[in-house]
C-alpha cells in the first residue's frame, strides 16, 4: 500500500450542502427552527477546520514540483501552528500573510464572516442554559444583522438558537467556506493553475446560489 493521505474537507463541505439543500422547499430563508441549518453551520466550521491542515499537505507537495518558496513556509508555519494547538483563525490569518505578504482584514468580508462562523460554532457546541430577557443575546443580534433570520414577535419568548436556524444562515454558512477557500486561492500565482494545489482548491467548493 503506497503512502499517501485522504483529504476529508470535500466531504465534510458536501454534508454542509446537502443540510442546506434539504431546506430549498421553505419558502422564506429567514424562518427558523430548521435543524438542517445548524448541521450545515457545524460542518462548514469543520470543512474548514480540515481545509486548512490539508493546505499545508498539499503547499509542501506543490513546492517540490512548482518551486514556489511561500508554499513551503505556510506548509511550515501551518504544521507547527497544529503542534502547537493554535486556533483555526490563526491558521488562517498566517496562512494568508506568508502567501500574500498581507493579513485579512478582520473588519471585512471574508474574514468577518469566518469569525462569526466560529464564533456561532462555539457557541452551539458548548451551549449554555438561555436566561430569558427582553434584550436579544449578541450572537443573534449579529444575524439580525445581516437580515439572516426574522425577528422574534414582540412578546414571544422564543431561543437564540432556533431563530438562527434559517435557510439563510446555512447557505450563508456554505458560501463563507467558499470565500475564505478563495481567498487564499487568489493569493498563488497565476502560473500555478494546473498545479494539484490550485486543481484541489477550484473542485470542490460551490457557493450556494
Amino acid at each position: 500500500m503506497k503512502n499517501g493521505y485522504f483529504m476529508n474537507s470535500g466531504i465534510l463541505f458536501n454534508i454542509t450542502v446537502s443540510a442546506s439543500d434539504r431546506l430549498g422547499s421553505v419558502s422564506d430563508k429567514t424562518t427558523g427552527g430548521q435543524n438542517d441549518a445548524l448541521v450545515a453551520v457545524l460542518f462548514a466550521a469543520a470543512t474548514l477546520e480540515a481545509f486548512i491542515m490539508e493546505l499545508a499537505i498539499m503547499a509542501e507537495a506543490d513546492y517540490k514540483s512548482f518551486g514556489y518558496q511561500p508554499l513551503q513556509s505556510v506548509a511550515s508555519i501551518l504544521n507547527e501552528t497544529e503542534n502547537s494547538r493554535g486556533s483555526t483563525r490563526l491558521k488562517f490569518l498566517l496562512a494568508k500573510v506568508v502567501l500574500s505578504g498581507e493579513t485579512f482584514d478582520k473588519g471585512s468580508k471574508p474574514y468577518q464572516d469566518f469569525d462569526t462562523l466560529f464564533t456561532l460554532r462555539d457557541a452551539i457546541v458548548h451551549l449554555k442554559p438561555e436566561k430569558i430577557t427582553d434584550e436579544p443575546q449578541k450572537i443573534l443580534q449579529r444575524f439580525r444583522a445581516m437580515n439572516l433570520c426574522e425577528n422574534a414577535e414582540h412578546g414571544v419568548s422564543s431561543s437564540w438558537l432556533g431563530q438562527i436556524s434559517t435557510r439563510a444562515v446555512a447557505e450563508w454558512s456554505r458560501n463563507v467556506v467558499v470565500d475564505m477557500v478563495e481567498s487564499l486561492k487568489s493569493c498563488l500565482p497565476t502560473n500555478s493553475e494546473k498545479t494539484p494545489l490550485l486543481s484541489f482548491l477550484s473542485s470542490q467548493f460551490n457557493r450556494a446560489e
